[in-house]
Order: C-alpha cells, then sequence, then structure tokens
C-alpha cells in the first residue's frame, strides 16, 4: 500500500502499510515529554455551553428506559497480531486486577485485530485481519476459557476492520475494506445460531461509506452508525453512516445519511472509533483532527444532528496543529467518557483526558487528564468502575518517557471520573502498539 506521512502535520505520525493483511500499522516516531494538561480534581477547560441540535430523544439503558444497566466485570480479553492469538484474563471485581486464565491464549486464525463480546458475556468476535474472516469463540462463564464455535472462522472476503454484536446477541456486524486504492466499504450481517454459529443475514453484505473502520449499535439494536477514517496523503472527507436494523437483521440506510463529520482545512481523517451514550441519545466520535465529535440520535428515526459547539478539541495548547485523538471509552453508567490523545510540541507525549457528558443537551466538559499507557485502544469495564488500555508494547519513544509496556488498568473515580493505576499495573501482555492492529474487550 506504500508509505504516507500524513494525518495533516500530526505529531511526527507516520502510518506504515507493510501490506495490505497488515492494513494500516500506525507507528510514532517522536522525543518524550510529560502528558498535557495533568490534573486530578475538577478543573480545566469547559467545552462550549448551549442547548443541543436536534429533536430526537432516545430510550435509556441497555434495551430499556431507566437507569443505565451495568455489571460486575468477569474476563478481559485482547487480541495478539503478530502472534494470531488472543490472551485471556480473569478481572478481579473488587480492584479490577489482573491474572490471565488457566487457559491463556487461544489460536485466533491470521492477523487478529478487533474483538467484541455479547452482553452476556457469552461469546467473543474476533476479527482476522491477514485472513479476511471472523472467529466466534464460546466462552466458559466459570474460568473465561474460549472454545471455537462450529464452522468458525467465517468468511468475510474482505479485510475486516471492525465488529459490533447487536444488544440482543442474535447478529453480529463486520466492517470491511476492499483496498486502499479502492476504499470501497461494506458491513456484512450474520444471524447468530443456537450453536453460536453464524449465517448471513439477506442481503449481506450491506454497501456502506468508503474507508469504514468502526462501527456502533445503540443499546436499544435499533440503528447501526458507520465511522470512515480516510487513509489519504491529502484532506479528504470523512463520514458517518447510519442504518435501521429489521427484525432479521438486515439493515436499511437511514434517511439523510451519510452525514458529513466536521472537517478541517488540514486533514479529514475521521474517526477509527465510536461510543454511544447509554440513553441512545447520542453518538461520540473521536475525530483524529477535531477531537470529539457528538451527534444527537433520534430515537425514531436514527438521524444525527451535531450537538451545539461540536467537535470538542482536547484541552492543551498547540491541539490544532499537533494533537491527534485515537480512541473513546464509554462509562456505562452514562456519566463520563475518556479519550486517548497524543501531542507533540517540545516532545511526545500520551493522555487520557476524562470529560463529563450532559445528558439532556449532550454538551461535554473538560474535568481532567492521567497518564497513559500509550493507550491507542481504551474500553471501560462494564460496570464503570475500571479502564484498560493497550499499553506501549513495542517501546515508542512516542509514548513519553517512563511510560512501561504492557496492558494498562486504571480505576474511575466515580465523583469526578478521574483516573489511578490499579496495582499491578502493567501486566506483561504480547500485543502490538498500533492502534489499528489492537483489540480490547471486558466481559461481565
Amino acid at each position: 500500500m506504500g508509505l504516507s506521512s500524513h494525518r495533516r502535520h500530526r505529531f511526527c505520525a507516520v502510518f506504515v502499510s507493510l501490506s495490505f493483511a497488515a492494513y494500516m500499522l500506525f507507528l510514532v516516531g517522536c522525543g518524550s515529554s510529560s502528558p498535557h494538561t495533568t490534573s486530578s480534581g475538577n478543573n480545566g477547560n469547559t467545552g462550549s455551553s448551549g442547548s443541543s441540535v436536534g429533536s430526537g430523544s432516545g430510550s435509556g439503558g441497555s434495551g430499556g428506559s431507566g437507569s443505565p444497566t451495568t455489571s460486575a466485570p468477569k474476563f478481559l480479553y485482547s487480541s495478539d497480531f503478530s502472534g494470531n492469538r488472543i490472551l485471556g484474563y480473569l478481572v478481579d471485581a473488587a480492584t479490577g486486577a489482573l491474572t490471565p486464565t488457566t487457559q491463556g491464549a487461544t489460536p485466533a486464525h491470521t492477523g487478529p485485530t478487533r474483538i467484541a463480546a455479547d452482553q452476556a458475556g457469552n461469546r467473543l468476535y474476533v476479527i482476522n485481519q491477514t485472513s479476511s474472516d471472523l472467529s466466534v469463540y464460546s466462552i466458559s462463564r466459570s474460568d473465561g476459557s474460549l472454545l471455537s464455535v462450529p464452522g468458525s472462522p467465517f468468511v468475510v472476503g474482505k479485510t475486516p476492520t471492525n465488529v459490533a454484536v447487536a444488544p440482543s446477541g442474535n447478529y453480529v456486524y463486520v466492517a470491511t475494506l476492499n483496498s486502499t486504492s479502492t476504499p470501497t466499504s461494506r458491513v456484512y450481517a450474520f444471524a447468530v445460531q443456537s450453536d453460536g454459529s453464524l449465517v448471513a443475514v439477506p442481503g449481506s453484505p450491506f454497501a456502506t461509506v468508503d474507508w469504514a473502520q468502526a462501527l456502533a449499535i445503540d443499546p436499544q439494536g435499533k440503528f447501526l452508525y458507520v465511522s470512515s477514517s480516510p487513509e489519504t496523503s491529502t484532506p479528504s472527507t470523512s463520514q458517518v453512516d447510519a442504518f435501521s436494523i429489521g427484525s432479521d437483521g438486515a439493515l436499511t440506510p437511514v434517511s439523510g445519511a451519510p452525514y458529513t463529520e466536521p472537517n478541517s482545512q488540514f486533514c479529514a481523517n475521521g474517526a477509527a472509533d465510536m461510543a454511544i451514550h447509554p440513553s441512545g441519545n447520542f453518538l461520540l466520535l473521536p475525530n483524529m483532527c477535531e477531537g470529539t465529535v457528538i451527534y444527537r440520535i433520534d430515537g425514531s428515526t436514527g438521524t444525527l444532528s451535531l450537538v451545539n459547539g461540536s467537535p470538542f478539541p482536547p484541552p492543551g495548547q498547540g491541539f490544532a496543529a499537533t494533537g491527534d485523538v485515537q480512541s473513546i471509552a464509554m462509562d456505562p453508567q452514562g456519566t463520563y467518557f475518556w479519550v486517548t490523545d497524543s501531542y507533540c510540541q517540545s516532545g511526545c507525549s500520551m493522555a487520557t483526558d476524562t470529560w463529563k457528558l450532559d445528558a439532556t443537551t449532550g454538551v461535554p466538559t473538560y474535568l481532567s487528564s492521567a497518564v497513559a499507557g500509550c493507550g491507542l485502544l481504551a474500553r471501560s469495564d462494564p460496570s464503570g468502575k475500571f479502564l484498560y488500555q493497550i499499553g506501549n508494547i513495542q517501546s515508542n519513544s512516542g509514548c513519553g518517557s517512563g511510560v512501561p509496556s504492557g496492558l494498562w488498568g486504571f480505576s474511575v473515580n466515580r465523583s469526578n471520573g478521574s483516573l489511578n493505576t490499579i496495582s499491578g499495573t502493567p501486566w506483561q501482555s504480547a500485543n502490538s502498539d498500533s492502534f489499528f492492529t489492537d483489540g480490547l474487550a471486558i466481559t461481565p
């Protein structure tokens, strides 16, 4: 695919394409410095105030109205791209500490990246970029060990970029990319059978925006959203596509979709990650160049409208010239969200920013920043007590000084969303430190 040095002139970032199967290997080559604007309390910048745009209203919780549903964490899984395997860990529900499962690791197909689990924690889904297929496992509820379901892996034919599971657990969706020279994308839809095997949904695959990179499904399982993340050397257009999900799992485009994200004069590399608020009312995208883009979701139609003041850039001087937003993790309790980002000014550093989301207007308020474990991919546990990140496995200098490699865990201060490292962090883990080849899921 060639070498491209772009993402406007972002923090000395170079996206290296070793092969199409390896996809966009994300390497950082800068000096080191301390994270930006660190704090531990409720101080710092505030997002723009004002009412949200749009009249949509969604149902709260995971499949019902009222308070969000949360569960204690039990297992954590992470993909090992170069090792072609999935690593399993037990999660201490009281402390968040990790210990390997007795199985330790289980084979995947070739080049496993993004992973997802159903809400009940019964099955794990892993996309394999190099072999262009989807591995599916049953999760032992007693010890977290993984067992391949009949027929796994399931062929998708093109390079998969992300996977999402419907809240019901009955349908699984995989975004794919044809090639970087012909970035046509599709969403493959599968119905989950009683034995865990998959059968294609009628009409699958479904056409979507080019450069599809991220998937998200609302808590009611009514709508699916696709974010594009163009890999181009010059500014282009990043978009969000929207579909309604039928009773048979089939996708129908939402009126007005796709939606063009806010794009700067420097780049339009979009978002390679997404999150939806537990109420189902807001879609959040960590737009690489712009900051967090927030849309209100119309609960009846699935249409999107930008929240007033969106996008919301990270704090700190120089974001417009040097910062990059990479991933987002939503608080399952609906109070906070966390964004991982990078800066290069007099050196390079990573940070994890805590924001509080107004559940009425969708307008966020910045609260604090903490040292990230070079967290190019961050995920919350299902209780909202802990946050985990893939961290600096290849010891890139761009992660800053004094940042050991491994799998990082943080406890969440529920009063202000601030993060503290869990005892034992980081845990040794043979993961890639490429954002595009990482996978992380925490199950109940």
